[in-house]
């Protein structure tokens, strides 16, 4: 950055012009801003663009205690951002405590307060509910938090550092992929509610084809995960199939889905085409590989980290927000 033509305090070029620069892809770009945000020396603006930092921030790990709030531990993808910042933290010798809220939101905020603790330690939150619940937790919760969720709508009226997921964006390409190879008849599945923002980016993507967005419909489970997918694909398949395919909330979901149209006699890939969300580990391992889009445990937690440690460094002050992009894998 010394040798950078970029002043400090100054908003970097585009992607595109970024990109073409340096003769990198977009995604290569997204994950190097990605990394220059985790050490403190870009920050994120949304609807504007990269700022150059006048100076890195600090890393002041180890002086707080550090808790990562999830919903729901069996679901591998949460499993692997817990994993993933014990190891960001483990060179501070910083260790990461990992609590599990299971959707109840009417106690969540007493929960924050209560891990934050007379000496202010350091709480980080991935939020899986809706807009309402959402808005509703923070009106409850006032003060520092590191808040991981996918509504960037909201993100200008949120009083907290955050890490925007692109959960929209990335449904979006899902189902323009699925469309593209012809699939009329898709359904989302996953729990009532799930994945919202998902569902809304899988709609965009049929009015960007100029299809009806009502076309994608959701196919509710009963049970959450592989096993309610199984569950619910060997049940709706004893009749003729009404899908040609499925975009699951995500990869736990779709390789239950897989699994359940197999158990059926059904073709995957062949009569049905199943997509997934998260790429966690399985989705690589299943032949054929699961098509998925990527939002990486390691770079999520590196950019909460990063947000934790400008809030130890910089105090509350300016709102920071940054984004972590989707990938179609």
């Amino acid at each position: 950055l010394r040798q950078s033509p970029f002043r400090p305090g100054a908003l970097l070029p585009s992607e595109r012009e970024l990109a073409e620069r340096y003769g990198i892809s977009r995604p290569t770009l997204r994950k190097a801003l990605a990394t220059l945000q985790a050490h403190g020396l870009v920050q994120s603006l949304p609807g504007k663009g990269h700022r150059l930092l006048e100076r890195p921030l600090r890393d002041r790990a180890g002086v707080h205690p550090v808790t990562l709030l999830v919903s729901e531990l069996t679901n591998p993808f949460y499993a692997g951002l817990a994993s993933a910042l014990s190891r960001a933290y483990a060179a501070a010798a910083t260790p990461v405590a990992v609590y599990e809220f299971q959707d109840r939101f009417e106690g969540l905020a007493e929960l924050v307060q209560q891990l934050r603790g007379p000496q202010g330690g350091t709480v980080l939150l991935h939020f899986p509910g809706t807009r309402e619940s959402l808005l509703s937790f923070a009106a409850r919760c006032p003060g520092p938090l590191v808040l991981m969720h996918p509504f960037s709508e909201l993100a200008a009226s949120l009083p907290y550092d955050q890490v925007l997921l692109d959960s929209f964006g990335g449904g979006r390409q899902a189902v323009a992929l699925l469309l593209q190879l012809g699939r009329k008849r898709i359904a989302h599945v996953g729990m009532p509610g799930q994945a919202p923002e998902r569902l809304r980016g899988g709609r965009a993507a049929l009015r960007a084809a100029g299809a009806n967005p009502d076309v994608l419909t959701q196919l509710d489970l009963h049970l959450p995960g592989y096993v309610g997918a199984y569950e619910a694909m060997t049940r709706h398949a004893v009749r003729e199939f009404p899908y040609d395919a499925l975009f699951g909330a995500n990869d736990d979901v779709a390789l239950g889905c897989r699994s359940g149209l197999r158990e059926a006699g059904l073709q995957v890939p062949g009569q049905v085409l199943v997509t997934g969300f998260d790429d966690i580990p399985a989705a690589r391992l299943v032949r054929p590989s699961l098509t998925t889009v990527r939002q990486a445990p390691e770079e999520l937690a590196a950019l909460a980290r990063g947000l934790a440690l400008a809030q130890q460094s910089a105090g509350l002050g300016e709102k920071r927000v940054v984004i972590l992009q989707g990938e179609l894998i």
